[in-house]
């Protein structure tokens, strides 16, 4: 990165013939020294990029402002969402032990592992705010994320089959997996198909929840509306 025509700084390492000496950090903070901000005016920004190993043409983004505000706004984030990543790891926690300890119904596991997947989403995604890792790890990560949006999308309607015993959940569970399948293997990339995933989750959910409003009778002994409440309620 230069500025002003001045080497700032260099993000990994490659030789002429395009061969990585050196694996770049996928985020990385330049300090623009104050000797070259001293007079006012507009400046230049140079990049020199090499992305011989990306399967597209792919340009990196950048930010430019204070040091402290940059660094400062994703941590909050980070931060504000980590604790919601606790939250469901006590959750996964508690409903995965009752259902080992005391109550072997399914709806328990199903909600301990979609707790859990949550959980494992929350932190991958924000942990590029604050661990640094190089550009290698991550395809990796994307690919995680993948599996565990994939599993949350399974286990959100699974959960609301089980909880109200719907009759036919084997046969709505499966079409709703073919779709799921179908989002993955005909979207490109990993934001995409984690999107309509999650999307198709939410709709296939929604649908079972008035599927059991419409019965208009008792589910498994109990009003519509007390069957609603979660497992640890009871």
């Amino acid at each position: 990165l230069y500025f002003k025509g001045i080497l700032i700084g260099k993000n990994g390492l490659i030789d002429g013939a395009g061969k990585e000496l050196q694996a770049g950090m996928y985020r990385r903070t330049f300090l623009i020294p104050d000797s070259v901000t001293a007079e006012a005016g507009f400046y230049p920004i140079s990049l020199r990029i090499a992305n011989d190993q990306a399967s597209s043409a792919q340009l990196p983004y950048i930010r430019v402002g204070e040091y402290l505000q940059i660094a400062r706004q994703p941590m909050a984030l980070a931060l504000f969402l980590h604790i919601t990543a606790g939250i469901f790891l006590i959750a996964g926690i508690y409903f995965g032990g009752m259902y080992l300890l005391s109550y072997r119904q399914w709806e328990w596991l199903i909600f301990a592992g979609l707790c859990l997947s949550f959980f494992g989403l929350t932190i991958l995604e924000y942990v590029k705010y604050y661990l640094d890792y190089v550009h290698t790890w991550q395809e990796p990560r994307l690919m995680i994320i993948q599996v565990l949006t994939f599993l949350a999308a399974c286990l959100l309607p699974l959960y609301f089959l089980f909880h109200f015993q719907i009759k036919q959940k084997g046969k709505i569970f499966a079409v709703h997996l073919l779709i799921l399948i179908l989002i993955q293997w005909l979207l490109s990339g990993f934001d995409k198909p984690a999107y309509y995933m999650m999307m198709a989750a939410f709709i296939t959910a929604l649908g079972v929840i008035l599927y059991a409003l419409v019965q208009s009778k008792k589910i498994v002994g109990r009003p519509f509306l007390a069957s609603c409440s979660f497992p640890f309620v009871y």
